[in-house]
């Protein structure tokens, strides 16, 4: 955030994206640059500890809503996981983010269009939660949500080329093909192309689905399944395109509601543990050094795997079935 309050001095250039893009006097933009607005008249130095303030707190409160709604020991964990002191540590946009996805998720109709939009244009990777607004209940909604997403992006299409180019991009502490193919050329010096390492990803999670996961997963009956596809949106998508550091996994915890009530111990524990893993990168290289970045990377990988697995369940049990239904 002290970074994103030097950008009160880009306000005069403004409308000049190139000129806003390309400044190396300070801090360098890599947000939607309406978060120069946003330093210019929110987050001046009298409103600064307010605003930290309410995200500290207001991001508190969500742990104490999921631990107390949801009762599972596990909850606290991941309050007190590496993933999220980092997140409170570095006092990252990305809690305003989370703070504004959750209330999305709690309000319905045009609250709900309000807060998903608005952490969308703050900072364009919540529009892969619009996955879980694919349904009859919130057919409408989805509609508007993406209009608007597509009309922002249109008219802001310059602004995304600058911010995808000013985005640092490393496979230290962070998750992604892109961190993955970093890190092999770093430490291996083997050159990848994480577009192709994401194909494979993907071609790989169909196969296992149609040979294995769809018979495994017949009696799986899924509750909160918003919420998980809301996180496990994020976290697959984002996962696939870019290198993303560690801290936006806190929005794992949407999926975490999900997975404590599957009846199959074994892949429910499976799956909390590969997230518990996947959390702790600074721990694991404390412990076991290089080695403890490795099974790091490798349980994100796996984590990226079971839950595009029951991703991909959900949809095809509860978006494709119903389409089928209506046409029929």
């Amino acid at each position: 955030l002290k970074c994103v309050q030097t950008w009160e001095r880009l306000y005069d250039n403004f409308l000049n994206s190139n000129i806003i893009y390309n400044d190396n006097s300070g801090c360098g933009l890599n947000y939607p640059k309406i978060w120069v607005i946003i330093s210019k008249f929110i987050l001046q130095d009298k409103y600064f500890n307010i605003f930290l303030l309410f995200n500290f707190l207001f991001y508190n409160w969500i742990f104490y809503y999921f631990i107390k709604k949801y009762q599972s020991y596990y909850l606290i964990y991941f309050y007190l996981s590496g993933v999220s002191l980092l997140l409170l540590e570095r006092g990252n946009v990305e809690i305003f983010i989370f703070i504004l996805l959750f209330l999305s998720l709690m309000n319905k109709g045009f609250l709900k269009i309000v807060f998903l939009s608005l952490s969308i244009l703050l900072k364009i990777f919540p529009i892969f939660a619009i996955i879980s607004l694919i349904n009859k209940k919130y057919f409408k909604t989805f509609i508007i949500v993406l209009l608007i997403s597509i009309s922002y992006f249109y008219i802001s299409f310059m602004d995304l080329k600058f911010i995808f180019l000013n985005t640092p991009k490393s496979g230290d502490i962070s998750y992604g093909t892109m961190a993955i193919v970093s890190n092999l050329n770093k430490h291996f010096n083997i050159n990848l192309n994480h577009l192709l390492l994401s194909g494979l990803f993907i071609i790989l999670t169909i196969l296992f689905y149609k040979i294995y996961f769809a018979k495994f997963s017949k009696k799986f009956i899924y509750k909160n399944e918003e919420m998980f596809l809301t996180g496990g949106g994020i976290y697959c998508a984002t996962f696939l395109l870019n290198s993303n550091h560690d801290y936006r996994l806190i929005f794992l915890i949407f999926v975490v509601p999900l997975i404590l009530k599957l009846h199959n111990r074994m892949f429910r524990n499976f799956v909390l543990s590969s997230l518990i893993i996947s959390s702790e990168i600074h721990r694991l290289i404390y412990f076991f050094g290089f080695f403890g970045g490795v099974i790091n990377t490798l349980f994100k990988i796996l984590l990226f795997f079971t839950i595009s697995l029951i991703l991909l369940d959900i949809i095809i049990k509860n978006f494709y079935k119903f389409w089928i239904k209506n046409i029929k």
